[in-house]
């Protein structure tokens, strides 16, 4: 993003807005101060490979597309009508987020070993990708931010994070965060002061 793009996005969610935001976005909030978020790329597995072997090795280490079961906190806004604990995602390429320290800001988590529910994710991918969250609401300044690891409305045909992606645009502010993660994040927000010794 242009600079001056990024500092009015930046703005906005301090000054009390709400930004959802899926991939690729994620990871550009994760490099931003204003956030704790920390995101990684799936590493290869690393093992040695002839070259005649390297279209089936690079292709069995990249997600090209799954649908992968992750659990959802019930009784979260964002998962207002969501009828099971189990969500299907749908899950493309390699980033993982990493799950937040306030305890209630990892809306949904894929299992220790990211179950599969469709499609293909290498063996080594799904035990790198468990534990991870799939989707969390943190807050920045006075705002918050609505993270989504993976597309919740791919090509909309995937109905699977539909529900959680409407309740992201309608019930952001019933979302509540603890006072002391507030001030934290609020702090994150103000610009450093001039040292005026």
């Amino acid at each position: 993003l242009d600079e001056q793009v990024a500092e009015r996005l930046r703005d906005y969610a301090c000054g009390g807005g709400t930004v959802i935001a899926q991939r690729r976005a994620v990871k550009w909030w994760a490099e931003q101060p204003v956030t704790r978020l920390k995101v990684s790329e799936l590493p290869p597995a690393g093992t040695p490979a002839s070259y005649a072997d390297r279209a089936e090795v690079l292709q069995r280490e990249r997600i090209a597309g799954a649908i992968l079961s992750a659990k959802i906190d019930l009784g979260h806004p964002l998962a207002f009508g969501v009828p099971d604990e189990r969500l299907p995602t749908f899950h493309k390429g390699e980033l993982r987020l990493r799950r937040v320290a306030d305890r209630f800001a990892n809306v949904a988590v894929y299992d220790e070993e990211a179950t599969v529910m469709s499609g293909f994710v290498s063996p080594e991918n799904a035990k790198r990708l468990g534990g991870s969250a799939a989707i969390v609401a943190e807050p920045v300044g006075r705002g918050r931010l609505i993270l989504f690891a993976d597309v919740p409305n791919f090509r909309a045909y995937f109905h699977g994070t539909e529900r959680v992606y409407s309740n992201a645009l309608f019930f952001d502010s019933a979302i509540e965060f603890d006072r002391e993660i507030v001030d934290e994040a609020q702090r994150r927000c103000r610009p450093p002061e001039d040292d005026m010794s």
